[in-house]
């Protein structure tokens, strides 16, 4: 999907906002799949009434530290992204491929424990006090030994 963007020189640019890479099978290598698609991040903040970050990518190759989703704050829009439907912050989502044996597996995990707690980070985000919202800040989900762990936030 595009959207028309002005630019500060006023020239208008036509940017994709929701999937930078696609999230098609034949995007990634042999062997590689995608555990979630855009839907399943979408659908679980429209359940809960929250906007949706205009920056969603489906990134590869894969992370070796087994990162699988991240969600990451920025104290102002980037020149070439709009802001987001909740203020003027930057969020944004990324996920990682994982190896195609395990995506199903690697999906329901993300769904019953990744989604929620992203739901809860950007929840919280969107309420926080003006010292944190002015701060860079991320969190990421890790897919090791066939399970969803959380990362270490940043």
């Amino acid at each position: 999907m595009s959207v028309a963007l002005t630019h500060r020189s006023g020239k208008r640019n036509r940017v994709r906002h929701s999937v930078r890479v696609g999230t098609k099978r034949r995007d990634l290598p042999r062997g590689r799949s995608w555990p979630l698609r855009p839907a399943d991040v979408t659908d679980a903040l429209d359940a809960e009434g929250l906007p949706h970050p205009k920056e969603m990518n489906w990134h590869r190759p894969y992370r070796p530290d087994g990162t699988v989703l991240e969600v990451g704050w920025g104290p102002k829009a980037y020149p070439y992204f709009d802001h987001w439907d909740a203020g003027r912050e930057h969020l944004r989502v990324w996920v990682h491929d994982v190896q195609s044996t395990e995506r199903q597996h690697a999906e329901r995990e993300l769904r019953r424990v990744a989604i929620p707690e992203l739901v809860q980070w950007i929840r919280f985000a969107i309420a926080a006090p003006e010292g944190w919202r002015l701060l860079r800040h991320q969190r990421t989900w890790l897919w090791i030994d066939g399970q969803v762990v959380r990362g270490i936030d940043e």
